[in-house]
């Protein structure tokens, strides 16, 4: 497919997704997406500061979750990133699983 961005796209594509948050990545992208119309419209219906930190709490959890599903299920790949990944692992180790 098509990257708006090309190969430096298709890295930071590849860092967030893969080496990073995994699928809980998208939520950087709708932030940055709100920043934007803030920046562009002159909107104050949120704050952004609120809003950053709500996003690196949902990355952290998400990629988690996401992580933890795709190790429960039939899944070769990996939702939750590396992130998600290592902590799962480190967070089985010291908690356990069910």
């Amino acid at each position: 497919g098509n990257n708006w961005l090309g190969k430096i796209g298709s890295y930071l594509a590849h860092y967030f997704l893969y080496a990073r948050f995994g699928l809980s990545s998208f939520l950087i992208a709708i932030l940055l997406g709100l920043a934007g119309l803030r920046l562009s419209f002159k909107l104050n219906f949120y704050s952004l500061k609120k809003a950053a930190k709500l996003t690196f709490l949902f990355c952290v959890w998400g990629s988690s979750f996401f992580s933890l599903l795709s190790s429960q299920v039939e899944y070769n790949g990996d939702l939750g990133g590396g992130f998600g990944f290592h902590l799962n692992h480190y967070l089985s180790s010291v908690i356990g699983t069910a």
